[in-house]
């Protein structure tokens, strides 16, 4: 081979290394801004859904007035509903509970004409404590209070209501325990009466 051969050899040969460098070079750049968009695209993604989740957990700020709103309509026809249509109001009450004060239940639970709202009080403070349990502590003496006067309400209805809040909160029921037991030898309604034999049961 001559060496003029030769050289236009290498020559090529240093051309398909240079070659092989730039698309090397190009193919190693788009792996990785494929990787780069693929990261960029997940954390927009994470991000989203974290916002979505925030979202879900905080109420918007009309939560309270709507949840009130639903509420008072709620109350304002509770003593004229079936005993069907009680129960089924009660599971909404305990639902939109979750976005009211205790303020709110207790300007209602002071309610002396009108024993549905009275009713619905104590349905929605079950829900609110289920929903907010540290207001037990936070706000014990005015639970207190709002809880002696709705056992000693005339309507069996709202008594019972109030009975259920003391079964589904035992730190409460503890203090009660004098007044169960009075509703128990006493009370003229007899599921007032076992719903405070079972709250006694459950303390035992």
């Amino acid at each position: 081979m001559s060496s003029s051969s030769d050289h236009k050899e290498k020559s090529w040969v240093k051309i398909a290394i240079a070659l092989i460098g730039i698309v090397g070079t190009i193919g190693t750049s788009l792996v990785a801004s494929e990787f780069f968009w693929k990261q960029v695209g997940n954390q927009v993604s994470g991000d989203a859904s974290k916002s979505a989740s925030i979202s879900a957990k905080v109420p918007g700020p009309n939560a309270h007035q709507n949840a009130l709103k639903d509420f008072s309509k709620h109350a304002n026809e509770f003593d004229r509903l079936t005993k069907e249509e009680r129960i089924n109001t009660d599971q909404a009450i305990r639902q939109v509970a979750k976005s009211l004060t205790l303020e709110d239940l207790q300007e209602y639970a002071r309610e002396s004409r009108r024993w549905g709202y009275r009713a619905s009080a104590g349905t929605a403070l079950a829900g609110l404590l289920a929903a907010s349990p540290r207001l037990i502590e936070n706000q014990y003496d005015r639970l207190i209070e709002m809880i002696d006067y709705g056992l000693h309400d005339p309507i069996s209805y709202v008594r019972y209501r109030y009975v259920a809040v003391l079964e589904e909160n035992p730190k409460l029921a503890q203090h009660f325990r004098r007044e169960l037991l009075e509703i128990v030898a006493k009370d003229n309604n007899e599921a007032v009466q076992e719903k405070a034999r079972r709250t006694l049961k459950h303390q035992s």
